[in-house]
């Protein structure tokens, strides 16, 4: 059976909304295995306290000082430490240390504003719950003393240690850093970043698909919080790492090497992550995909780039928004350059998809006389079309393969700018403040149909459809319905979609329509020589 030219064009459609809709369902890599479990009775030698904290047992026999008492021995009052680390004269992260438990209590990153709350100004704080608590077997946070100042600014690199007893915990911070080293001595020999830690820093978020524990043994592995059903075993582990849509706390032993790690639900909220050893790197920040490849260990996977061949398209295309165009501060400009670049790699797959469309239509009349007059023997009716298809050397695949072979890359794009850290609440112009998030010039107040309100660039994207449709084919305008149907549904589809991923599409269609004109008038005067 014949594909007419509205068939393909249909097929094409379609393809291109089978994958949009897949993207819905696969939204993120999921792991090809189960994790690895512990075995039964490794998993039953943790108790719920052991979690948290343990003691070396032999310093109590050599009449060390029980540490797990100073809370209420010492008398000492707690004390917050503010920690101020700089980046190049600006203030990068405000955070607080508490001597009782050695824990981070405040971690505020400057530079990333609390989207979830009514104002910009506040920022977002990854100790929604205080972490790295060092507890004893009563379950009392240890009590620490340390000599540093109140309030320690992080121009460069800074010790500071926290003391109980015998026991140390050291912290080291550098200027222009996400990352710290947490060393202990005498201590469980195991750190932990309890549940909760990582607040909700967005609108209209998913509970059930927000939160996420990584870890990484011969391959990164995820599991989204609400299915940790208990205290899980990950194995000899390069990392651990609790994290949201944007935001992570990653743990990393220092030397590098594979310590046995786990993962717990806890409380609700972010999962619960440790690590057996007591010397790691702690990495609290973006989920950035240059920021966390400096930090090596293949974390740079957790963000959801997608699948491995559209993956690699995916860093490209966001090396080139970051690197090459990083002059420019607006990044709607920048996905408007980016839209043109990669509609001059495209224009001779656009050519060719246009060219060989415009074959077919010419060939349109032939083809229904050929149907017309071998319409009860379908061999012949074969045999027919591929002959008038090599004599006017027409494929009819010829229209709709290059257009095929354009989805990974948009695929490539929806992956970039749906999971961008460096996207959320970048304005473009006007009523667009927030690239990440769906373009609404018109708001519902609440969800209609799944839609928040009515996007303007999607409805623009809907209507060069409908453009395209009518100087792709003048018998689509017969079928007005089918004309009509596809935009809609695509419109509704890119209205959901963030506002930098229709920028794109809107400007890559506005380009791809001048170049169709442009081949068109070219081969009307071809014809009229």
């Amino acid at each position: 059976m014949q594909m007419s030219d509205q068939s393909r064009m249909l097929l094409a459609a379609s393809l291109m909304m089978a994958v949009l809709v897949l993207s819905w369902f696969l939204a993120s890599p999921r792991s090809a295995s189960a994790p690895p479990q512990a075995p039964a009775e490794d998993v039953s030698a943790f108790s719920a306290e052991d979690f948290t904290a343990t003691t070396d047992e032999s310093a109590t026999q050599n009449d060390q000082p029980d540490l797990y008492t100073e809370v209420t021995a010492t008398g000492q009052e707690t004390r917050e430490i503010v920690v101020q680390i700089m980046d190049e004269g600006s203030l990068m992260v405000d955070a607080s240390i508490s001597t009782r438990g050695g824990a981070v209590t405040r971690w505020s990153l400057m530079r990333f504003p609390d989207l979830a709350g009514e104002s910009r100004d506040n920022q977002v704080n990854l100790a929604a719950e205080p972490w790295l608590e060092a507890r004893g077997r009563d379950g009392e946070r240890i009590a620490f003393v340390s000599d540093c100042a109140d309030t320690v600014t992080v121009t460069e690199e800074t010790v500071i240690t926290f003391l109980s007893g015998s026991a140390t915990r050291t912290y080291t911070f550098r200027p222009g850093s996400y990352s710290f080293d947490v060393t202990e001595e005498n201590m469980s020999g195991r750190v932990t970043v309890q549940s909760g830690a990582i607040p909700v820093t967005e609108v209209n978020t998913d509970l059930r698909q927000y939160y996420s524990a990584y870890w990484h043994t011969n391959k990164m592995n995820r599991k989204k919080a609400p299915s940790l059903d208990e205290l899980t075993a990950t194995g000899n582990s390069r990392w651990v790492a609790a994290a949201s849509r944007y935001f992570c706390i990653i743990l990393l032993p220092q030397n590098r090497e594979r310590v046995n790690g786990f993962v717990s639900p806890g409380e609700g909220g972010s999962p619960e992550i440790s690590l057996e050893t007591g010397r790691v790197t702690v990495y609290a920040g973006p989920v950035s995909y240059t920021l966390l490849s400096s930090l090596g260990s293949d974390t740079a996977n957790m963000v959801d780039f997608g699948f491995p061949v559209i993956r690699q398209l995916a860093q490209l295309i966001f090396l080139y928004l970051d690197r090459v165009l990083s002059f420019i501060g607006n990044w709607g400009l920048r996905i408007i350059i980016l839209a043109i670049t990669l509609k001059l790699i495209m224009m001779p797959l656009t050519k060719k998809s246009f060219v060989a469309m415009q074959k077919m239509q010419r060939l349109s009349p032939a083809i229904k006389e050929i149907q017309k007059k071998h319409a009860g023997d379908p061999q012949k009716q074969q045999q027919a079309m591929q002959k008038l298809y090599k004599d006017a050397g027409a494929n009819p695949l010829g229209g709709c393969l290059p257009m095929i072979l354009q989805m990974p890359v948009f695929f490539a794009m929806y992956r970039v700018l749906g999971n961008a850290v460096e996207l959320r609440g970048a304005p473009f112009i006007l009523w667009i403040t927030d690239l990440s998030r769906p373009e609404l010039i018109l708001s519902f107040g609440a969800p209609i149909l799944g839609l928040e309100g009515i996007g303007l660039m999607a409805l623009i994207t809907g209507a060069f459809m409908i453009v395209q449709q009518s100087m792709s084919s003048a018998a689509m305008q017969q079928q007005k319905g089918m004309m009509y149907l596809m935009p809609v549904f695509m419109s509704y589809i890119f209205m959901k979609f963030a506002a930098g991923l229709n920028l794109y599409w809107m400007i890559y269609n506005l380009l791809t329509m001048a170049h169709q004109e442009i081949i068109k008038k070219k081969l009307e005067a071809a014809d009229s020589r």
